[in-house]
């Protein structure tokens, strides 16, 4: 019974020693792509890792406040509910505070941004920031780009 054991052992032993090899080799190749890819660093201090969907938000919202020249938003969807509303809202009055000096870009997937939830889609919400932004800019190239991937 020992003389089995033992080779089960040793050769579950050897099988996970194989398997740790294998993804060392996968972990080293993805760690390469990485290493020479573009990219920048960050110190881990600079790094607050958020744990939940409304410090998400909160952070979207101020960032969005706080926002000099450029307002990115990359994205699945946007959503249809009221948080999103408010985010548009949010995103609205900030290119009229800064009177058309910020861009707004926008990038969502086309599926789920023209998905019909609650007779609103991603799209129907921006809608009335880009017309409203058009409309009452004197800018006349008013900086507002709203696209959607598809694959």
């Amino acid at each position: 019974m020992s003389q089995r054991f033992c080779r089960h052992h040793r050769l579950l032993w050897s099988s996970t020693r194989t398997v740790a090899t294998a993804a060392n080799k996968q972990a080293m190749e993805i760690f390469q792509v990485f290493k020479n890819g573009p990219g920048f660093g960050v110190s881990a201090s600079q790094v607050k890792v958020l744990t939940e969907p409304s410090q998400y938000y909160d952070k979207l919202v101020s960032l969005v406040q706080g926002a000099e020249r450029r307002i990115s938003i990359a994205s699945l969807y946007l959503g249809t509910g009221d948080k999103s509303e408010n985010l548009v809202n949010v995103v609205k009055k900030r290119l009229h505070e800064k009177n058309g000096d910020v861009q707004l870009r926008v990038v969502l997937d086309h599926s789920r941004g023209t998905r019909l939830s609650s007779g609103q889609t991603s799209c129907s919400m921006l809608l009335p920031l880009v017309q409203d932004y058009k409309v009452n800019s004197a800018n006349t190239n008013p900086k507002i780009q709203c696209n959607f991937f598809s694959s």
